[in-house]
């Protein structure tokens, strides 16, 4: 009975601490190494990760810019079922406002401690100069790995919807250049992009 006793406390730690991510060892990782952009819609009819752009080079895409997460727990283990919805992203400057439980990961982790983002992300606003994006776990960043991922919406005022006021401030944008409104990402402004807010309009996050 004492032999029982004592090895039952020997895994109490073991129990206690399994499948809590140690952020000394989780990591994100982005499959393009370099700055791309992402088109996002708050209603999902934006780009997918794996059909990013080249920042100011359209046409030379589409970029798969899927990230990939890994959860190591404690004890150096692979953390297996992880929930997709206790793993999402925000930008570092906050410029996208993701749609309430909208931008989490696909699916839960898989026997190796990895789950990806490939979903086109439900979102609105615009990423700033030195903008990235950031993987949080229940909450906390995964330090050190923030993601060179840019994103711009036709919902630019980032209210949760493509509306007026919208058309109103990428109206303002014709005739020069502002990174919010190129929703080609060609690094000009013009008919393209246009036809992008036109078809965007009523967009609504869910």
């Amino acid at each position: 009975m004492k032999t029982l006793l004592i090895s039952v406390l020997l895994l109490v730690p073991i129990i206690t601490f399994a499948g809590i991510p140690d952020f000394s060892n989780c990591s994100a990782a982005c499959a393009y190494y370099g700055f791309v952009s992402l088109f996002v819609v708050p209603d999902g009819s934006g780009q997918l990760l794996t059909e990013a752009s080249i920042r100011d080079l359209a046409g030379d895409g589409p970029i798969d810019a899927t990230i990939t997460v890994t959860l190591i727990d404690l004890h150096g283990y692979p953390i297996y079922m992880f929930p997709e919805e206790d793993v999402w992203l925000e930008s570092s400057l906050g410029g996208m406002m993701a749609c309430a439980g909208s931008v989490h990961a696909d699916a839960p982790s898989d026997i190796n401690g990895e789950m990806t983002f490939t979903s086109a992300l439900r979102a609105g606003g615009y990423s700033a100069d030195g903008e990235q994006m950031v993987v949080l776990i229940n909450g906390m960043p995964v330090i050190g790995n923030d993601l060179d991922i840019k994103v711009n919406s036709p919902d630019i005022d980032a209210n949760g919807i493509v509306d007026l006021s919208d058309i109103v401030l990428f109206a303002g944008d014709m005739g020069s250049y502002n990174f919010r409104s190129d929703f080609y990402q060609d690094g000009i402004l013009n008919l393209v992009d246009i036809v992008f807010m036109a078809g965007a309009v009523g967009g609504n996050c869910p």
